[in-house]
């Protein structure tokens, strides 16, 4: 059963499993090291921080569709939720303009 929304527990389990389908693709993998900053040694001493698991989620929505829809389908889930799981973590929360 896929979650109308997410808990912030939910939404870092998400983040990590994302984490690991990103890490199995070289160039990907690559680019995530290179946007966020991070070493393998951090991602370790991280992998437990909110913070740099909603960093994981914002690198991952901004790919492309192709990339999105490919990690979805590989961890069952719908291409929307990491969005909603983004949400559920600080930083995270839906900006109304009007």
């Amino acid at each position: 059963m896929i979650p109308q929304t997410y808990t912030s527990q939910q939404a870092e389990l998400l983040a990590i499993k994302v984490l690991e389908w990103i890490a199995t693709n070289h160039n990907l993998f690559g680019a995530f090291l290179n946007m966020t900053g991070s070493t393998k040694e951090s991602i370790s001493e991280n992998i437990a921080n909110v913070e740099f698991l909603a960093s994981v989620l914002d690198f991952f929505l901004l790919q492309n569709d192709r990339v999105i829809q490919e990690c979805c389908e590989a961890l069952s889930v719908a291409p929307e939720d990491p969005l909603k799981a983004r949400r559920a973590l600080p930083g995270g929360e839906e900006v109304n303009w009007t």
